[in-house]
């Protein structure tokens, strides 16, 4: 429970400010059978970086980091909107003429996993530092995203590829049904079963994880796979909220919005420990963060600074030297 208290700590008090500035903040109501509202809004936005923060929480914990997911969104989303949208500059243009919306989705999602699949073999085969491996991919992914569009901006009109960001269910927006859903699974396989520990193992000590058996290479390579998939739903949720792709701009910067989730859940980032409920909580803090900023009239660079003041505000009431500080004052 003490990876839950700085970030649940944060969000509350924040919460807490916010309905002491602004009331009507927390009001929802129902329009286009969907739900609206300043709340769910920030629930909605941050969606996608909870996602991201799942597989890449589960790469910290295993010691490693990925610094690609960006790239992958954005390759996730270009392939996608050419399959679409079929420009005639683009590689895929001439590619699976009429073929449906699923196999459109998981042509795309498929080559964000293999990207992270690539990572994974460098990390536990090739034995490459997983900061030097995945920054391979983090620029030459945008390099590829960008060949596959052209170099131009990829806009589309469909309302299917568009689901996925403005789609509802129930009158609750699609980004939080698909982070909640991948969120329970997740947490449910790392918790309720073995393989949570396998995780926690192999991130506190490789070595002797390798010596009671436990197969960290194929472990590392599955995650960091996964890691990779869960970039590409964020990139087609990107996508599909502005129904076009940007191959420099999707996703840009969520690696470190993600690392910054994973801290904020208590995690440790060198691994062997993590609370992906926590991460998700993080991922929600940082969103509403940079809504009540830019919703006061704070200038873009400005509220950069201040969330990442409150980064460290909040990673360091959740030091152990901070909290033994804490506790001989007290």
């Amino acid at each position: 429970m003490k990876s839950w208290v700085p970030a649940l700590g944060g969000l509350v008090g924040l919460l807490l400010l916010q309905a002491v500035l602004d009331p009507s903040f927390f009001v929802i109501s129902a329009r286009d059978g969907r739900l609206v509202g300043s709340l769910i809004d920030v629930l909605t936005r941050s969606a996608p970086i909870v996602i991201v923060a799942l597989g890449m929480g589960l790469v910290i914990a295993t010691g490693g980091v990925d610094l690609s997911v960006g790239a992958l969104a954005a390759i996730s989303g270009v392939i996608a909107a050419c399959l679409v949208a079929r420009p005639e500059t683009s590689p895929l243009a001439p590619l699976m003429l009429g073929t449906p919306m699923i196999v459109i989705f998981a042509v795309a999602l498929l080559g964000a996993m293999l990207g992270g699949l690539f990572n994974g073999f460098l990390v536990s085969k090739a034995r490459i530092q997983p900061i030097v491996a995945t920054l391979i991919l983090m620029t030459g992914g945008r390099g590829i995203a960008q060949w596959l569009s052209a170099g131009q901006i990829i806009n589309y009109q469909s309302a299917d590829l568009a689901w996925p960001a403005r789609g509802s269910l129930f009158l609750v927006p699609i980004p939080i049904w698909l982070a909640l859903a991948l969120l329970t699974v997740v947490a449910l396989l790392t918790q309720a079963f073995p393989f949570g520990r396998l995780i926690a193992a192999t991130g506190a000590n490789e070595e002797a994880a390798e010596y009671v058996g436990i197969a960290v290479g194929r472990l590392k390579l599955v995650l960091y796979g996964f890691c990779g998939l869960c970039a590409g739903i964020a990139g087609l949720i990107w996508s599909g909220d502005i129904q076009a792709a940007d191959a420099s701009n999707i996703g840009l910067y969520s690696e470190l919005d993600a690392i910054l989730a994973v801290a904020l859940g208590g995690a440790s980032l060198s691994g062997g420990k993590f609370n992906l409920w926590a991460t998700a909580l993080g991922a929600v803090l940082m969103r509403l963060m940079t809504t009540m900023l830019l919703t006061r009239g704070v200038e873009p660079p400005v509220a950069m600074i201040l969330k990442g003041l409150l980064v460290v505000l909040v990673c360091a009431l959740g030091s152990p030297v901070v909290r033994g500080w804490v506790r001989r004052t007290a």
